[in-house]
């Protein structure tokens, strides 16, 4: 059963379909104001969120992704592509019984660049890699393809192939591992690096960039039956990281002669990411000359020394903001201090002395 959702919009949960119950549960609505909290609470949520409505096999959508549980006998929401037909039942996606044609299930929805997709599989002991998990595909000669070869001769081997599902062209992740025949795929899109888990056990890395986006889903290959089954899909995007943009400064100037930790003014930055939080620190670089004569703690300009204005009436810092996201992508800048020159207050001591020196000879005489 598919479920797509949207980021800020609407939670609507259908009716109940597992449980053979029919009824209308409560809405959920997801405001910004509660996703735009800590990175890592909103990861949580959203991957709380998912796990809720696939245990529950709703019918609608909600934000950021896609699941389908394949509870409800429907493909809804997929596109068959190739020749080979697909079907759903009894939990699973399944790829028909047929003659020896190829093909994919894919879904609709239209993935972020980046993100997680992961996949339940239960796989045929000896032929169970003729089906895997597809992702970035774009057409049926472009896209990624990722195979499990659960415990036959090939001795446990999880691989990588491009454009192909022919598995003996493809790149070994990881192999020689203990697998049985029912697991849980989970790739990591991070740009061109994929990053592969089997049970939530890391198996390693494959970089290729030829493929930049695409859609996710599954694949079956040339073999004449059924020997994979998929019993759920959950994809999550993941949505890039901005660098910070500007730095700046409430306030740039500073009295001469006051103490050292004297508050300068508090810095703030801009940035497309409005959840991301930011660490200030002084750094080397083009207009650092002054930076031992201050201090930054937390997000406030701090002087480090008394400054006389008769010495330097201008002082050079260069300050760098650090994001919190993916990368801790970061952005510097210079900024010039001035210190502000404070008449002293001169005691004027003033005594006025008058005197008088005079001769008077009187009128008449000579």
């Amino acid at each position: 059963m598919f479920i797509e959702y949207k980021l800020i919009e609407p939670i609507y949960i259908g009716k109940v379909s597992m449980y053979g119950i029919s009824e209308i549960v409560r809405i959920i609505r997801l405001t910004k104001e509660v996703l735009m909290v800590d990175p890592y609470v909103r990861k949580s949520f959203k991957v709380f969120a998912i796990s809720c409505l696939i245990i529950l096999g709703v019918t609608e959508a909600f934000a950021g992704g896609f699941s389908d549980s394949h509870s409800d006998g429907s493909l809804s929401g997929w596109t068959i592509h190739g020749y080979r037909n697909w079907y759903e039942s009894g939990g699973y996606a399944t790829p028909a019984n047929s003659s020896n044609y190829s093909g994919f299930l894919i879904n609709n929805y239209s993935c972020t660049n980046d993100g997680v997709v992961e996949v339940s599989i239960t796989a045929n002991q000896w032929n169970g890699h003729a089906g895997g998990v597809v992702f970035r595909w774009t057409s049926t000669s472009s896209y990624y393809y990722a195979v499990v070869l659960p415990g036959n001769s090939t001795s446990n081997a999880l691989k990588f192939c491009k454009n192909s599902m022919n598995y003996d062209y493809g790149t070994v992740v990881k192999e020689n591992f203990t697998v049985g025949t029912t697991f849980t795929l989970k790739i990591e899109l991070d740009g061109g690096t994929f990053t592969f888990y089997i049970n939530d056990t890391y198996m390693g890395e494959v970089y290729d960039s030829d493929h930049p986006s695409g859609k996710v889903g599954y694949g079956y290959s040339a073999v004449f039956s059924d020997y994979i089954d998929y019993s759920s899909i959950v994809w999550t995007d993941v949505v890039g990281n901005n660098a910070p943009s500007n730095i700046f400064l409430s306030k740039s100037s500073v009295n001469e002669d006051e103490p050292s930790g004297t508050v300068v003014g508090l810095l703030s930055t801009e940035d497309l990411d409005g959840n991301d939080s930011h660490t200030y620190t002084l750094v080397t670089g083009t207009g650092d000359d002054n930076n031992s004569s201050f201090s930054i703690s937390e997000d406030t300009l701090k002087t480090a020394e008394v400054f006389d204005y008769d010495l330097q009436d201008s002082l050079f810092i260069r300050v760098r903001t650090t994001d919190d996201g993916v990368g801790n992508l970061w952005y510097e800048k210079q900024f010039v201090i001035t210190v502000i020159e404070v008449e002293d207050l001169a005691q004027w001591s003033c005594t006025q002395r008058v005197s008088f020196n005079t001769t008077d000879s009187g009128a008449g005489i000579p």
